[in-house]
């Protein structure tokens, strides 16, 4: 996506470099083919290389070093995990991991297997509300503690218009809901 940005919208790629000093954006790592590799056996040195791939590109283009990781389609195990403590991340996107026995509605746990990894569970029934851009359902799906973690593949986004992200941010803004980093930690 990046290089496709630096070859093609000079405009975006400004306004990308603007929010990031502003520091109204983060960069999440992932792998850099959007593959499959950790799922194979033997392939998490593959899956390890393009996460690297992923970080060098963000690191040289916007000097950041990204903390977060988002596996591809948000697939999650015990070796990604471990996997992703070792190269450094502090936290990881994931989605649909059963036998997590939620005690709270703050969508972040830690994985028995990288204890030092914090696991962002995507609340998929908002995030999926917000691709379809049905807002009204936002309101409905929200808890006591508001909404839990959104989570929207980049392809999903550049399917949207400048109309929908006012009518999202404007919603949210409305119901009072106020937007994190994914390294910021719930009351930080």
């Amino acid at each position: 996506f990046i290089e496709q940005v630096i070859k093609e919208d000079a405009f975006l790629l400004s306004i990308i470099k603007k929010l990031l000093g502003l520091g109204a954006l983060e960069f999440v790592a992932v792998p850099y083919h959007n593959s499959l590799a950790s799922l194979y056996s033997g392939g998490l040195d593959e899956f390890e290389e393009q996460v690297k791939e992923d970080v060098n590109l963000l690191g040289k283009i916007f000097s950041v070093q990204p903390k977060v990781l988002a596996n591809t389609k948000l697939l999650f195990n015990d070796k990604i995990a471990r996997s992703a403590e070792a190269m450094g991340f502090v936290g990881i996107f994931v989605d649909g991991v059963k036998g997590l026995n939620a005690e709270s509605s703050a969508f972040t746990y830690t994985s028995s297997a990288a204890p030092s990894l914090r696991l962002l569970v995507r609340d998929t029934a908002v995030s999926t509300a917000l691709v379809s851009g049905a807002v009204e359902e936002i309101d409905r799906l929200k808890n006591g503690d508001g909404l839990g973690v959104i989570y929207l593949d980049i392809d999903e986004l550049g399917k949207r218009d400048k109309t929908y992200f006012k009518l999202i941010a404007g919603t949210l803004h409305e119901q009072g809901f106020s937007f994190t980093m994914p390294t910021v930690k719930r009351g930080a």
